[in-house]
């Protein structure tokens, strides 16, 4: 076993398949932390995610929990699928340009150069209040790990600037130690503001320094508060705690678009799409721009929606794109996405999960899951709130 700098992947492996299909090839596993750990795995063209798994517990001695806990995805810049335990990772990136150009709408270029890695992320189908429950340190800290990737890639939007100072603060006092004004200047903090804040946070003040500049001193006035000695450990889990009140906390992230509200010129003013993440978890479906601050547009629980794969409401909105038909509220949103079958299965998986944990009485093939608190603080405290004048919806027809 060998740890490694940069990503790697499957790229040797693959660099092997003129070998004999039983030849031990090097495989690289990609953990939260980012650190890449090599492999060399007897007949590793046909291991697939359990053999795969066991052998990262072994070598890390990690918990057996893990195995609860955590799956190997392919994550790429284009695409990023949780894999089955049954599933070959090998197999899958030898047909990966296949499912780049069933599931994205990637140029050739773009997809002729994608190379996707294997990575330990959670589970998505897990039940927060399982991993709430988890004691273990290492497997804390691996939690946390996938939490601040979330949060620093702008998947994870807190909606309230307030919220970021807060949490970045956390985050430099994880990093940096208890405050020490000797040290922590405004010159020392700001070579490091992207290890506290999401990219877009900082970047959509670029080439406006002085908004730079008070962000950063926002970070110091939050960071000269935290004075006392604190555990790595108790950090992490309060960073944690922040992220976990999120409705989209834990999710599988799909690219999507969705329509703008016409004006008043209607037809007569072009409307382009909005670019979009889907995020779906245990709990519900959110969708939030991708562009900009992030920002959440709606976030419901499964007992408040319906949703089917469907054809698309008006001709041409489409674009040729598969349909996702969410209703709710008497109205109905299209979500177009060549990911959309991979959508509704994921919560059709969701569903199930539920229905075999007993998580709803109400729970069917339309009607989801009891109201959890992370969705009942929408428009509240957090600062996050439906933005529904941000999205067209439609009446739904009548019968």
């Amino acid at each position: 076993m060998e740890e490694v700098d940069h990503p790697r992947g499957l790229d040797m492996a693959l660099s092997l398949a003129s070998t004999s299909s039983s030849a031990s090839i090097p495989i690289v596993i990609f953990l939260p932390d980012g650190n890449g750990i090599e492999f060399q795995v007897e007949d590793g063209k046909n291991a697939n995610c359990t053999d795969l798994i066991n052998f990262l517990v072994t070598e890390r001695h990690y918990p057996l929990e893990f195995k609860e806990f955590f799956s190997l995805w392919l994550v790429s810049p284009l695409l990023r699928v949780q894999l089955k335990p049954s599933h070959v990772p090998f197999r899958i990136t030898q047909k990966w340009i296949h499912f780049l150009k069933k599931f994205t709408l990637s140029s050739d270029e773009d997809m002729r150069i994608d190379e996707p890695v294997v990575k330990v992320m959670k589970n998505c189908f897990i039940p927060l209040a399982d991993e709430r429950a988890v004691k273990n340190p290492t497997m804390i800290e691996l939690f946390f790990n996938e939490a601040r990737n979330a949060y620093l890639e702008g998947r994870y939007p807190l909606g309230d600037d307030n919220a970021y100072d807060r949490v970045a603060a956390v985050l430099a006092h994880l990093e940096l130690g208890v405050f020490d004004a000797t040290r922590h200047t405004l010159n020392f903090l700001t070579p490091k503001m992207l290890n506290f804040y999401p990219v877009t946070q900082y970047e959509k003040r670029e080439g406006v320094v002085w908004q730079r500049k008070q962000l950063e001193q926002k970070l110091l006035e939050q960071y000269r508060l935290r004075t006392t000695t604190t555990a790595q450990i108790d950090l992490m889990k309060e960073f944690l705690e922040d992220c976990r009140s999120l409705p989209f906390y834990g999710a599988a992230f799909f690219d999507a678009q969705v329509e703008r509200p016409v004006g008043r010129l209607g037809k007569l003013k072009d409307h382009h799409d909005v670019d979009v993440w889907v995020a779906i978890n245990r709990d519900g479906i959110c969708i939030m721009e991708k562009k900009k601050s992030q920002e959440l547009l709606l976030g419901m629980p499964f007992k408040q929606i319906c949703w089917n794969v469907a054809d698309p409401i008006l001709e041409d909105t489409s674009a040729g794109l598969p349909c996702i038909v969410l209703q709710f509220q008497g109205q109905l949103l299209q979500v177009f996405s060549k990911q959309a079958l991979m959508m509704d299965a994921y919560i059709d998986s969701c569903v199930l999960g539920l229905k075999k944990s007993g998580g709803s009485d109400e729970v069917d093939s339309s009607v989801k899951h009891s109201l959890s608190d992370s969705y009942s603080r929408l428009n509240s405290q957090t600062g996050l709130r439906n933005q529904l004048n941000k999205l067209r919806l439609h009446p739904v027809p009548k019968r």
